[in-house]
């Protein structure tokens, strides 16, 4: 049997106050026992976007898939949970003159 890999994410994660995150977690760990029985392989799980990672730390499970904030940018408008101190994860410089 195949590995299976669980992936979804949070539309709108960078709403802290919405009840909608904690609905999919519990939807979630309803369905995982029917998913993870002893005589399957386990399963594997990725939730969590940026703002997930920064927001909602009960959905980082197995993997996660920071996004903008590669860049150095906040998934919120505002500096929730110290996205402000995101920095670029790479600095190319170029070097030479432009035709």
């Amino acid at each position: 049997m195949a590995k299976i890999i669980l992936t979804s994410h949070f539309s709108n994660a960078d709403e802290l106050d919405s009840p909608l995150h904690q609905i999919k977690l519990v939807d979630l760990s309803a369905i995982l026992p029917h998913c993870c029985k002893p005589q399957t392989k386990p399963v594997e799980i990725s939730l969590a976007n940026s703002a997930a990672i920064l927001g909602w730390p009960k959905s980082h499970y197995d993997w996660v898939r920071p996004g903008i904030m590669l860049y150095g940018i906040s998934p919120f408008a505002g500096a929730e949970h110290n996205a402000d101190k995101l920095r670029p994860a790479m600095l190319f410089l170029f070097q030479g003159h432009c035709a």
